[in-house]
Formats: structure tokens, C-alpha cells, sequence
């Protein structure tokens, strides 16, 4: 700051400003700008396993697949962790990140959202990387 001065017969006296920086609302731990949007991917990839996120890679780059086909690939890995297929996919289907299409439930078929999707590109774009999570 510059000391006080008088300038024609005035005097003008030294002002100090203090700033205070906060940490934005709008900033992750990652640093990133944030909304609700990037939070809730946030607590997704927080509270999702590896295997979630895979089924989510599947059915983004498969395309809908049966409900059965997808239960026998991964009810070992499930068994062993005691969990059933049901309580696996609901987190996926609870969270909208996929959804069942069909009315027939022998015949069901699981499919990714778009916001599932939007996930997908948040945690490439982010370089989450999903091998640094448990299996499951």
C-alpha cells in the first residue's frame, strides 16, 4: 500500500484491504469444477465397485444385453463376496446408471442410461482409473 499522501490540501489516508480467499464451493478434491452433476459422479465412483463399473463398460460398448447373461458371468465373482446378482444391479439400476427394458421378466434385458454413460466419460475425462478399485 502507498503510505498517506496529501493531494491539494486533502488527506488521504492509507486503506488496507483484507481478502479473504475461501475455497470455492464449485472445487473438488481433484480440482475440478464441480456442480451437482460431478458430485453425485463423485459419490458414485466412491461407493461403486470395479465389476459395476465394468457392467456399465459392457453394456455401453454392447449394446442391451440379457439379464441371465450378464447373472452367470458375474455370479461367481458375487458369490464369493456374498452378494446376490439383485443386490449387484440394484445399486446400478437405483442410481440410474442402467436400466431394464422389457416386460417379460424371463426375458429381460439391461441397458445402460445416458446418465450412466455421462459417468462413463466423467471417470475417462477425469482419469479415474477403475482398477484401483475392489473387484467388488
Amino acid at each position: 500500500m502507498l503510505p498517506p499522501e496529501t493531494r491539494g490540501g486533502e488527506s488521504t489516508e492509507k486503506v488496507s484491504e483484507l481478502v479473504v480467499l475461501k475455497p470455492s464451493s464449485h472445487t473438488t478434491k481433484r480440482g475440478a469444477e464441480t456442480d451437482p452433476k460431478i458430485k453425485r459422479f463423485e459419490y458414485l465412483w466412491e461407493h461403486s465397485f470395479r465389476s459395476q463399473i465394468e457392467i456399465l463398460e459392457l453394456l455401453r460398448d454392447r449394446g442391451p444385453t440379457q439379464k441371465e447373461e450378464l447373472r452367470r458371468f458375474f455370479k461367481p465373482i458375487l458369490q464369493q463376496q456374498g452378494y446376490t446378482f439383485e443386490m449387484f444391479l440394484q445399486f446400478l439400476l437405483g442410481y440410474n446408471l442402467a436400466t431394464l427394458l422389457g416386460e417379460d421378466s424371463n426375458h429381460l434385458e439391461i441397458a445402460i442410461t445416458a446418465f450412466g454413460e455421462e459417468f462413463l466419460a466423467f471417470l475417462r475425462d477425469h482419469r479415474y482409473d477403475k482398477n484401483l478399485k475392489p473387484a467388488l
